[in-house]
């Protein structure tokens, strides 16, 4: 079912609970926020081969990398 969203709603569990649209939402203190779909396979490859050569780069200095989440 897809949801008729207001930004500007007071949202609880029990609505967020309904809608399987395929969409990824988050409530905090009942705000409807739309998030963004995960990476793709290209991004994340792209992402770990740089973390990937940062890290070998830094691994005897005194600075780190960190991937996010």
């Amino acid at each position: 079912m897809s949801p008729t969203l207001d930004m500007d709603g007071c949202y609880t569990y029990a609505d967020y609970a309904t809608w399987d649209d395929g969409n990824r939402y988050e409530l905090i203190d009942g705000a409807l926020f739309v998030m963004e779909p995960g990476a793709t396979e290209s991004h994340q490859d792209t992402s770990s081969e740089l973390f990937g050569q940062l890290w070998t780069f830094l691994k005897d200095k005194p600075w780190k990398v960190y991937h996010p989440p």
